[in-house]
């Protein structure tokens, strides 16, 4: 499977970095939406399919291994959020930097956000590896799951600067419009996953049986196999953007660039995960199999997130590369026809969770109160599907125009502030349980949508520079 991966990334043709037309129809704009969106979206689905295949597997130990696993979430997402502003300001200067011919920048930002990911990560992940008892016993867990998920983050966190690494590469390739990439890398990370999953949290094939570690060391060989795959296809030079020593590898100037485009994406998911890891604690005072229910909702969920994403891609890209030709008018119509098409597939997707929620949580687990719980709550979700869809693809607009501080101040006010305000409310002063804190996550998601909305229509983004 690596062998055809490398094979198919070989091929990679030139093609795929997008040329629009100068006046382009509605159906070429459509078909070059379709043309970007649908590598991310495989992508996308293969990652949250992974988590999805995790899931289920760890489910089947207990739903004790589910809010063990559960717990590590929060920890993790506040580590990857210091490399979040470098990644949206090197998607947004190479795409601005392919609309302006700039390929020397496009290059140097490249290389320049490769290594400061890695030099950090691995500062990172050695502190957090041994304070990580002491972050999921903060996220609420009892002496089991903390003994679980300590066990899970250690073995993760070996992995994870190999995972933020393959983040900074594909970060570049998408701002190209090279999207199939990360799909190659991603998909034969997730089989090397998926396999040793199989081994090693049950003891297959002569394996030990590592139960909720073994997970986490699937996982991690996945990443390393995932970042050597994109470290191969950014060493090519055929493609726009790659390694090369004939290009500045590291540039304060540049770095400045993407830091000044990506701090408020930084503070954005700082800011975010401040704000989830106060709900996240919220929710786990309902119990073990609360929060395991929450859990399943949430790893369902995630496929469903594809959507926006995968189509935010699309748009980042077609409003940083039109902003970057001068054709602010193109840049729109893009985001606007984006937008329109995510919205009606995000309809399809939640008319199926709506539809096969039981089935589908019970591929998970059989607990009772946990199905009751998961199946209550997804069928809920389901119905708020377009909502998240329009809000990822119009702030994915936002961000390809440099627009980042405002993006950045919705979401902190909303997640940070209003999530938790709200889930306090509901849940600890209603009593409205499980459902009452996703009442909350539905209510402030509206607010954010609401918000984004309004930026894009008063064409403010238009006018930024990166």
């Amino acid at each position: 499977m690596l062998v055809l991966s490398l094979f198919a990334a070989k091929k990679e043709p030139q093609a795929h970095h997008f040329e629009t037309k100068e006046n382009p129809t509605l159906k070429e704009i459509r078909s070059d939406i379709f043309r970007m969106a649908w590598p991310s979206a495989m992508e996308m689905i293969l990652v949250s399919l992974c988590g999805i295949v995790d899931m289920m597997m760890v489910g089947q130990l207990g739903s004790y291994a589910i809010t063990a696993v559960g717990l590590t979430n929060q920890p993790k997402f506040l580590m990857l959020a210091v490399f979040q502003a470098f990644n949206v300001g090197c998607t947004a200067l190479v795409a601005r930097s392919r609309g302006e011919g700039r390929q020397d920048t496009a290059n140097t930002a490249t290389s320049s956000n490769l290594i400061l990911s890695i030099v950090i990560s691995i500062a990172l992940c050695t502190v957090g590896f041994f304070f990580a008892s002491d972050m999921v016993r903060f996220m609420g867990g009892d002496e089991t799951t903390t003994l679980y998920g300590t066990q899970y983050f250690e073995f993760l966190l070996i992995g994870l600067p190999f995972n933020i690494a393959g983040m900074a590469i594909t970060a570049a390739l998408r701002g190209v419009g090279n999207t199939k990439a990360s799909l190659y890398m991603n998909f034969t990370a997730n089989i090397i996953n998926v396999f040793f999953n199989y081994c090693l949290i049950y003891g297959n094939f002569g394996f030990p049986r590592l139960e909720v570690a073994g997970a986490a060391i699937a996982t991690s060989l996945g990443f390393v196999v995932a970042f050597f795959l994109g470290l191969f296809i950014l060493l090519r030079k055929h493609q726009y953007v790659y390694l090369s020593r004939k290009n500045k590898l590291l540039d304060w100037t540049v770095i400045k660039r993407m830091t000044r485009v990506g701090s408020p994406a930084m503070a954005e998911q700082l800011g975010m995960r401040i704000g989830q890891t106060i709900f996240t604690r919220v929710v786990s005072g309902l119990g073990t199999a609360a929060f395991a229910a929450h859990m399943v909702t949430i790893n369902i969920e995630s496929l469903s997130f594809t959507t926006g994403q995968a189509f935010g891609v699309a748009s980042t890209t077609f409003v940083g590369q039109n902003l970057g030709r001068e054709r602010p008018d193109l840049a729109e119509e893009y985001a606007r026809q984006t937008n329109r098409v995510g919205l009606v597939v995000a309809v399809l997707i939640g008319l199926l969770m709506f539809t096969f929620a039981r089935p589908i949580v019970l591929m998970y687990n059989n607990e009772p109160d946990v199905v009751a719980m998961a199946v209550g709550v997804l069928t809920f979700v389901s119905i708020t599907q377009p909502v998240q869809c329009s809000y990822f693809i119009q702030a994915a607009s936002l961000r390809g125009a440099g627009d980042t501080r405002f993006t950045a101040m919705v979401l902190m006010l909303c997640v940070m502030i209003l999530r938790p305000l709200f889930g306090i409310l509901l849940v600890n002063v209603f009593g409205w349980g499980l459902i009452g804190a996703w009442i909350a996550i539905t209510a402030e998601q509206f607010v954010r949508c609401i918000l984004v909305t309004y930026r894009f229509r008063t064409g403010k983004w238009k006018e930024m520079r990166v």
